[in-house]
């Protein structure tokens, strides 16, 4: 049964961070690299490579978003974009932090904006109160799902109590849902009627 998700996914956590991995690919073909550049890079060489990677999207004034990585890979002859030891931020209106999550890895297709997320992947959101970790998420930017797979066991925790770990999760961006594939354990707590203690 498809569970609510009303928070990262849906607000655009992973459109983000894949429309950072654009504007840095955008940044590569603008530099000029002189005529000491070498002819081909060998394979898997990024084009660019840069370390203490900072960025914020700004709203009416206001930090929106934020994403911090030790380093990025710009590969732009292959089409991606990979950030290390990445970390980010969501901020709701009010300036409080709405959604917050880190992960070793992210590669980001700077063509379809679809994202592979790996190493110690956990986000939480503050207006879920929940937390979601894994090994291993794939982002699908045309169809705003974001799946574990069937080897990934993904776990998500809430305050009241809801702690569910399993493989085949989805979550679907559209729907507000999330769901298991098999392999689920764990305890789900049934959020109160409204109006009760």
């Amino acid at each position: 049964m498809p569970l609510p998700l009303r928070s990262a996914v849906r607000r655009g956590i992973l459109p983000r961070i894949a429309g950072l991995g654009l504007i840095l690919a955008s940044a590569a073909c603008s530099l000029d690299y002189g005529a000491e550049a070498p002819d081909e890079l060998g394979p898997g060489t990024p084009e660019l490579l840069l370390s203490g990677v900072r960025h914020r999207s700004i709203s009416d004034g206001m930090v929106v978003f934020r994403v911090e990585a030790e380093r990025a890979e710009i590969h732009e002859s292959r089409g991606y974009t990979v950030l290390f030891d990445a970390r980010f931020v969501e901020y709701a209106e009010d300036g409080s932090v709405a959604t917050e999550g880190r992960a070793d890895r992210i590669r980001i297709d700077t063509a379809t904006e679809d994202a592979e997320i790996e190493g110690n992947v956990v986000f939480t959101s503050a207006r879920e109160k929940a937390s979601f970790a894994t090994a291993r998420l794939a982002w699908n930017a045309a169809e705003r799902k974001l799946s574990g797979g069937d080897d990934a066991l993904v776990t998500v925790r809430t305050e009241d109590g809801t702690e569910l770990r399993g493989a085949g999760f989805e979550a679907d961006a559209a729907r507000g849902t999330f769901l298991f594939g098999e392999d689920v354990v764990g305890s789900f707590t049934p959020p109160e009627p409204e109006g009760e203690p």
